[in-house]
């Protein structure tokens, strides 16, 4: 196509598309991620934040006050800060990143969760040939472990690096993203040196793939041919709870796929505060002066345990009259199944030392500890 110089006796020049790194934000809903030709979703102003469309907005020219519908913070939802970035109810600080070894190349994987997700940090792989980040959360039935992967196509994987890559995200997984290789296996055109061997490890039991069956890589370049490179990968799990589909909406030269896992995950309950940083301490102590009563009696225990309680009470009430909902935050410790297992049969042994002086068991419970 690019070799066309000439049609209907007119010169004409194809050129390569120009990628466009940024994400695309929509114009009615100030969402991330699709246009506003996609859009189903209520309108917000990018303005006011107010549900409404930005044309429609009440308020005309520039204001002082303005409002961002998607952090609630004093600047318009179209504000692009590079150096920080925010999506509601999704964990962004920190993010669950694994840059390439050399720290200059192109490359790297990412995972943003939700932060009332139950999760930990499985593990990261920063090899020349595969990085890997990986997030394990609680699913009502098991344990499952979700890893973005990326494969740089220029390096070679063998069969016992993908096996081990395999075996370290656990008994059930997904695993997906760029893995550079082709096989009819997935839908690819054709077969690649790494196609094959990744194709060797799939065949193993209870491992399959999730595909579309659709080219995700588009070339800039004329010689090169649109093609599948980016597919999921599980283990252990049934293939019929997955909806897997491509999502054309982002402009780069891979387009992502969605793979959708009908379960329920753990949801941790929103941990309940007296105060936070929006608490209104004028409002609080006008509060406790309004409806404090300091003319009750305090001569006998029961009145005095009274008062306590109602002044408690008080105190618990001006807060939450005074203080906005606090955000979702996780309540637990995230540590990995083998750090939990260690941690208790080092309380194990530490138990058995208090009991019995034994220099063994002190020995081996210093071990455990260490470990």
């Amino acid at each position: 196509m690019y070799k066309i110089n000439k049609l209907l006796n007119t010169i004409i020049t194809f050129e390569p598309p120009k990628i466009k790194r940024d994400i695309p934000q929509c114009i009615r809903c100030q969402a991330y991620g699709h246009t506003k030709n996609y859009c189903f979703r209520n309108p917000a102003c990018v303005k006011c934040a107010g549900m409404h469309l930005t044309s429609n907005c009440p308020t005309s020219g520039k204001i002082d006050e303005v409002k961002c519908h998607n952090c609630k913070g004093n600047h318009p939802a179209s504000y692009r800060d590079k150096n920080n970035m925010k999506i509601p109810l999704y964990n962004i600080h920190p993010v669950y990143t694994t840059n390439h070894p050399t720290g200059k190349a192109r490359g790297g994987t990412a995972v943003i969760i939700k932060n009332y997700i139950k999760h930990f940090l499985q593990n990261t792989i920063a090899h020349m040939n595969i990085q890997a980040t990986s997030v394990t959360i609680n699913t009502t039935h098991h344990k499952l472990t979700l890893a973005a992967v990326y494969c740089p196509p220029k390096q070679k994987i063998s069969l016992h690096q993908f096996t081990n890559f395999f075996q370290s995200l656990r008994n059930k997984f997904i695993a997906g993203g760029d893995y550079n290789a082709k096989h009819a296996l997935w839908g690819s055109k054709t077969n690649s040196p790494r196609g094959k061997t990744l194709e060797q490890t799939i065949r193993t039991p209870s491992i399959d793939t999730l595909t579309t069956n659709e080219s995700t890589y588009w070339p800039a370049a004329y010689d090169k041919s649109p093609d599948l490179l980016d597919f999921g990968i599980i283990k252990g799990l049934n293939k019929t709870h997955f909806q897997v589909h491509s999502c054309f909406d982002l402009s780069s030269d891979h387009s992502p796929i969605l793979l959708d896992y009908i379960h329920q995950p753990v949801i941790t309950q929103a941990m309940t505060t007296l105060c936070n940083n929006t608490t209104n301490w004028a409002h609080f102590k006008n509060y406790l002066e309004v409806n404090i009563n300091c003319n009750i009696p305090l001569k006998t225990p029961e009145q005095i345990e009274s008062a306590v309680i109602n002044f408690t009470n008080l105190i618990q009430e001006a807060g939450w009259m005074s203080t906005k909902p606090a955000k979702c935050k996780r309540q637990f410790n995230s540590y990995p199944e083998h750090i939990i297992q260690k941690v208790a049969k080092a309380k194990k042994f530490f138990q058995q030392k208090k009991t019995k002086r034994n220099h063994q068991r002190s020995e081996t419970a210093n071990t455990a500890a260490l470990q």
